[in-house]
């Protein structure tokens, strides 16, 4: 009896299992290579979200090393005795803008009591500050905290004479840094002399003891403290010189100390940040001076394509390419085995006859 292959090696079905086979594979490779992908950006954008994020909480502390100095002066030359000339003349000798990039300056803040306040500025005027007066933001009858110095004194002259304490977030912000005896940041701030930029700008505080010791105790604390070291910061000019590749990445920071008033105050760029697709988001907080600050990093497409990751579509061609060639093969071979067959057969019915 004649054998019948084709029933059992029909090429168009064998070569379709094939090429559907290889299909299904590509496909799986596909999407390993993206998950993979995947995951290697999520982890590049996680470390640089981290990196970011460290190395801002460290520009920060260049800081305090400005404001240790202007302590250090002011308790040289006596609580009652410094000037606005001695001020000046230490102030000259730094190089604020080098130094301290992003300070508009360094200055002091004096606790004033109401009783006081009077021969306060009466003091002031005699001695070297003759239109000296204090000023407030929002009325209110507590103790002052006035700006008496401020330096360079050009670009700050709106500063002086302003009482921080009448306003909630500088107010707080001092009273902090005084009862605590650390370093404190006010929230977001609008600085007097730099309105242009809302919300983007702090003061940095130091308390300054009658004592160089810091009291034990809270109590001490705010029975010593005379007054605060301070520079006001403008974020923007801050960050300016950090390695932000603003190709790369897209940057905003917030203060999340109040989880119910989260303030953005720092965007590396508003308007890509605006139009474009944020992609592959990272989170992460640090504590800044008894603040909550969040960094939020989203990469971009040129990131991503720098990267030079596999690309799955390519994989998928050439899965593509390769199954159609295999499935030929296999179909050619059905065929060969069919005719093979057929041609043995043929064979035998010759030599039977």
């Amino acid at each position: 009896m004649d054998k019948k292959p084709a029933s059992s090696l029909n090429p168009y079905l064998w070569g379709g299992i094939t090429f559907t086979l290889g299909l299904l594979f590509s496909l799986l490779i596909v999407q390993n290579i993206r998950t993979e992908n995947h995951a290697a950006i999520a982890a590049l954008a996680k470390t640089e979200a981290t990196t970011l994020a460290n190395d801002i909480a460290q520009r920060l502390e260049l800081y305090q090393y400005g404001l240790r100095s202007a302590r250090a002066q002011i308790l040289t030359k006596g609580e009652g005795v410094v000037t606005n000339k001695d001020f000046r003349n230490y102030m000259e000798s730094r190089e604020i803008d080098i130094e301290f990039p992003g300070a508009r300056g360094m200055g002091f803040i004096r606790r004033v009591p109401l009783a006081q306040e009077a021969e306060f500025v009466a003091h002031a005027r005699a001695t070297g500050q003759a239109d000296f007066a204090i000023k407030q933001l929002t009325p209110h009858n507590k103790e002052r905290y006035v700006i008496e110095y401020i330096e360079p004194l050009a670009r700050n002259i709106q500063a002086v004479g302003l009482d921080i304490g009448s306003e909630t977030a500088r107010r707080a912000a001092a009273d902090a840094a005084m009862r605590t005896g650390e370093v404190r940041l006010t929230a977001p701030i609008t600085l007097v002399q730099a309105t242009g930029k809302s919300q983007q700008s702090f003061l940095i505080l130091m308390p300054i003891y009658r004592t160089w010791v810091t009291p034990s105790t809270e109590k001490e604390r705010i029975n010593a403290a005379f007054g605060w070291s301070y520079a006001p910061l403008i974020m923007e000019e801050v960050l300016a010189k950090l390695a932000i590749n603003r190709n790369h990445f897209h940057i905003t920071l917030t203060d999340v100390t109040d989880a119910n008033h989260a303030i953005p105050f720092y965007s590396s760029d508003e308007n890509t940040i605006a139009n474009s697709a944020k992609l592959f988001p990272q989170h992460t907080t640090r504590t800044v001076y008894g603040r909550q600050w969040q960094l939020d990093l989203q990469v971009t497409p040129q990131f991503i394509k720098e990267q030079h990751l596999p690309k799955p579509n390519n994989v998928l061609l050439w899965g593509l390419i390769f199954s159609a060639l295999v499935s030929m093969l296999v179909a050619a071979l059905c065929v060969y085995i069919i005719n093979r067959q057929q041609m043995i057969n043929q064979q035998a019915r010759l030599a039977a006859i």
